[in-house]
């Protein structure tokens, strides 16, 4: 996340008694919508037991609300014409709400020098915990739950693992074509609805927590695995999380859409 959010939602979770913000409610088994008026640049929750999915390669003006058990927090959304929105998070098995539409005089207009940022913390990556839970999660061999091959290039999901207050995946990347496969960029995501019905559909960005290391290339006939760590989220029964490689200097690319059923 970015530096400046990360400031923002520590001060305002150590101050949220000091000022009303708007709630937000939550829980982990239905999708709360909050649709701003213009679209969402930047977003961040001060506590692992939510999660708010956005996009922030093509910023859209919808953001995906899920929570877990556990004490109250926080959202930060700054949205791309520069007005910051800030609410209070909290938890309940009954929803009264699916929706929330934000209007724009709700939140605060930002200076620009306040908006940029330089340079992002990646320090999350370095985490010994996750270091240590991946390469334990790695040592075993798994069956193969499913698999998606496009361009000869095999990407299979090996397990899905909820640990705390994590979600776990064990993935296998196979290279089954006659060359060298470079893996570029991995990119996750939710999605809702039916992509032809363009009105229902919804696609938002997973930010995983940490990913383990891939070799830089994988050689015909290799197998590599890694694991992806990710706050704990349980997608509802109409969406699916899909995961896609794309290949660092080429087109290649492959995507995997995680069946339902293996989130349980």
């Amino acid at each position: 996340m970015k530096t400046l959010l990360a400031l923002w939602a520590f001060f305002l979770t150590t101050n949220m008694n000091a000022q009303e913000y708007p709630k937000l409610f939550g829980n982990n088994s239905e999708n709360v919508a909050v649709v701003f008026p213009e679209p969402i640049r930047q977003a961040i929750v001060g506590n692992d037991n939510f999660a708010f999915g956005y996009s922030p390669e093509k910023p859209q003006r919808v953001g995906l609300l899920k929570a877990q058990p556990g004490m109250d927090s926080n959202l930060i959304v700054i949205t791309t014409d520069n007005r910051l929105y800030t609410f209070h998070l909290k938890y309940a098995n009954s929803l009264q709400a699916w929706n929330y539409f934000i209007e724009a005089n709700s939140g605060k207009t930002l200076k620009a020098k306040d908006t940029i940022i330089k340079k992002e913390v990646k320090v999350k990556f370095k985490d010994p915990k996750f270091e240590y839970m991946a390469t334990h999660l790695l040592k075993p061999e798994y069956k193969t739950l499913q698999s998606r091959t496009s361009n000869d290039i095999r990407l299979g999901i090996n397990k899905v693992l909820y640990y705390s207050d994590y979600l776990i995946l064990i993935l296998e990347l196979e290279n089954k074509s006659g060359i060298i496969f470079e893996p570029g960029k991995l990119r996750l995501f939710s999605e809702l609805g039916n992509k032809r019905k363009k009105a229902s559909y919804q696609k938002v960005t997973l930010d995983p927590l940490y990913i383990s290391k891939v070799d830089k290339t994988v050689l015909s006939g290799q197998k590599e695995r890694f694991a992806v760590i990710l706050p704990k989220y349980i997608p509802g029964n109409s969406e699916r999380i899909s995961v896609q490689i794309q290949e660092k200097t080429t087109s290649r690319n492959v995507r995997l859409k995680i069946r339902r059923a293996l989130f349980k």
